[in-house]
């Protein structure tokens, strides 16, 4: 898309350059022309036979007459045809210089268009991503209450799941607008102490439906210290998350899937 808009940008930007030149040029051409006209010359051989007069060299004046009258046709026309030539040559080296300097030119204009788009395709890219997870788990939990009647603590712990996911989908939108003013003033994201422990076992209780639906088992080796990090929580538990979501899409049924912090 953005090559085909400089293309189209370069040959306008080259053709406009060009127009410009060549108008100048034919202008100017026209000019000297005019100027050396058979008017021109005339003037200048009446001063030069003023010139030989006032210094009395009337014996030499007829020889000299026609020897500058020579001169000054073939001056006038070599003059013109150098002219020329010049035009012709500046005009081969400017095909060269105009559309190579023009496309740099639209290069250094559509560079920050270019990165603007770039930043948007990878937010948009981004929140696909880091949504899906999240929706994911909310539209499993229904599908699995409602296959069958469930008694009424069942359904409180669909509804605290649900409740988790929302929250947790409010915080990735709110992150996810923080990481899109950041990548334009750079500034930093909110850091905590994070109990990573903690937070991993939070995430794998939102996924424990979906864990038994597909028949896959999971185990935790955490040590027995406290691993505390800094970091921000909810950017933490969406990394988790995604890793956890991994794990489960790519495990067979009646396998284990085991999380572990080392």
């Amino acid at each position: 898309m953005f090559r085909k808009t400089a293309v189209k940008l370069t040959i306008f930007y080259s053709s406009l350059f060009f127009i410009l030149f060549w108008s100048f040029s034919f202008g100017l051409y026209i000019y000297l022309v005019y100027s050396f006209n058979s008017g021109y010359v005339t003037k200048v051989r009446q001063r030069i036979q003023h010139h030989i007069t006032q210094n009395g060299e009337i014996t030499l004046r007829s020889f000299f007459v026609e020897q500058n009258n020579a001169i000054l046709d073939k001056s006038r026309e070599v003059t013109l045809e150098n002219f020329r030539r010049g035009l012709l040559l500046i005009n081969g080296i400017l095909f060269v210089i105009i559309p190579t300097l023009s496309w740099f030119l639209v290069q250094r204009m559509l560079h920050p268009v270019r990165e603007t788009f770039q930043k948007q395709k990878r937010f948009v890219s981004d929140a696909s991503h880091e949504l899906r997870t999240p929706l994911a788990i909310m539209g499993n939990e229904i599908e699995v209450t409602l296959q069958q009647e469930r008694n009424p603590s069942y359904y409180i712990r669909t509804l605290n799941t649900m409740k988790e996911e929302v929250l947790r989908l409010s915080g990735l939108v709110k992150n996810l607008l923080v990481l899109a003013r950041q990548r334009e003033s750079a500034r930093d994201m909110e850091m905590q102490d994070v109990e990573i422990a903690d937070l991993i076992s939070k995430v794998l209780a939102s996924f424990a439906s979906r864990f038994e639906e597909k028949g896959v088992k999971y185990k935790v080796e955490f040590p027995e210290e406290n691993c505390i990090i800094k970091g921000n929580a909810t950017m933490l538990e969406q990394l988790f998350a995604n890793l956890i979501d991994n794990a489960l899409k790519f495990s067979p049924a009646n396998t284990t899937v085991t999380v572990s912090i080392s």
